[in-house]
């Protein structure tokens, strides 16, 4: 048996979508065309009565369960957060990025006379990228 695709999902989309709409939305280009049309309507709008009820305060002490937990903004949650989302050049772009970022950061983070100055940490970054690139 052939293993199954990965199924991606926001954790968002998994509170709002249940897996009857998720199944549905699966059968789209199987159903005849003007079929395709209400069904594929009556899924998002599914969805979107699901999100605004999601976000409407509870009316009792009792709070709903699966809330989408608030996250700690920084690179690297965020880089990992995206991942699976992103093509593999743009996630290898994105890392870079990152990963320059946190150095400057620890760069700033060092007292002063210490190490090289910003400018010349650039120039080096900079060089070591067209070595990189000159040998691939």
């Amino acid at each position: 048996m052939e293993p199954r695709p990965p199924f991606y999902q926001t954790p968002f989309d998994m509170l709002v979508t249940p897996d009857v709409i998720q199944i549905l939305k699966l059968m789209l280009p199987y159903m005849p065309l003007r079929l395709q049309r209400v069904a594929g309507t009556c899924a998002k709008f599914s969805e979107l009565q699901n999100a605004i009820y999601y976000f409407q305060p509870p009316f009792d002490s009792v709070c709903r369960t699966g809330r989408l937990r608030q996250k700690e903004f920084t690179a690297a949650s965020v880089m990992e957060d995206l991942k699976p989302w992103l093509p593999a050049e743009v996630s290898e772009n994105m890392e870079m990025v990152f990963g320059a970022m946190e150095m400057m950061e620890s760069m700033q983070s060092m007292p002063e006379g210490e190490g090289m100055d910003m400018e010349e940490m650039v120039k080096q970054m900079l060089m070591s990228q067209e070595r990189m690139d000159m040998h691939e």
